[in-house]
């Protein structure tokens, strides 16, 4: 089987019983990694420190210790150019891979040498991972996933499989608070870079730990009008494109969090029609230790 590292950054502010699910989570795959990374973004507690030993014993785990907090993209960027192997999944400490994620999504870049980036279906949960809530299900195919990010983020993050080589050559990730990835998928699509997504669920995210909460108010504004305008400049998009996508979010941002909440749950997601996951491809939440 081909060999292919998982790269997990963790800061102080991670919970520890999260963080021990989603390694629990790769321990359970049928496609196991051969390196998990864990990029520590400066000091960590106690806690996050022990669910790292004790997995420890039990996967594949390098650790690479940042100096201080560097935020998303510096930790990302590190881990990049630390990974052993050409493919990298991409994982947060509060992410839960289903049983065969790494199964399909590395088999099918065995299968397709042309794909740089390959991601799927993500299902966002509250609190239970079994129980999801709403799902983001993207464009499959490469045109459409280009003519996809010039209005949204085109890859689910937390979902995906890339080769660090095609990543590397478009400049690897860069500062850019709350949309590191977007940013870089836009580079890799302006390098030539191929990408794809699965149909198949392949993540279960978080979405109870206040990730609405963190997509509103006017700092998130001005980095978003930043965004679109830095990808004006790429040849990405052009001006009226560039003020359309502005337009569409400012009102987003500005409203309380939890009508914001909504707003995801109900217009940009795909509301769950089946309440529970799919036993067969659910992942245990945590081993116990």
């Amino acid at each position: 089987m081909t060999k292919f590292s998982v790269l997990l950054p963790v800061y102080f502010g991670d919970s520890p019983d999260h963080l021990a699910a989603c390694l629990s989570s790769l321990e359970a795959q049928t496609w196991p990694a051969s390196e998990i990374l864990i990029v520590k973004d400066g000091s960590l507690v106690e806690a996050l420190e022990r669910v790292i030993q004790f997995y420890s014993a039990r996967l594949p785990i390098r650790t690479l210790q940042l100096p201080d907090n560097k935020g998303l993209g510096p930790a990302l960027r590190a881990g990049v150019e630390n990974c052993q192997f050409n493919i990298i999944a991409r994982m947060d400490a509060d992410d839960i891979c289903v049983l065969d994620r790494f199964e399909l999504e590395v088999g099918f870049l065995e299968m397709h040498p042309e794909v740089d980036v390959l991601s799927g279906t993500i299902r966002e949960f509250d609190s239970d991972p079994a129980i999801w809530v709403s799902e983001r299900r993207l464009p499959s195919e490469h045109a459409a996933i280009v003519a996809f990010g010039k209005r949204r983020n085109p890859i689910n993050h937390m979902a995906v499989v890339f080769r660090k080589s095609a990543v590397i050559a478009a400049g690897n990730y860069r500062s850019r608070p709350g949309f590191e990835d977007y940013e870089l998928w836009v580079r890799m699509l302006m390098n030539g870079s191929r990408f794809h997504n699965l149909d198949a669920v392949c993540t279960l995210a978080r979405c109870g730990n206040g990730m609405h909460r963190r997509r509103g108010g006017w700092r998130y504004i001005l980095f978003e009008v930043s965004l679109f305008w830095h990808f004006r400049s790429l040849g990405f998009l052009n001006a009226r494109e560039a003020l359309r996508n502005i337009a569409l979010r400012v009102p987003v941002r500005l409203v309380p969090a939890g009508l914001r909440s909504l707003v995801y749950r109900f217009f940009v997601r795909r509301r769950a029609t089946v309440a529970t996951l799919d036993s067969s491809r659910h992942t245990p939440q945590r081993t116990t230790r």
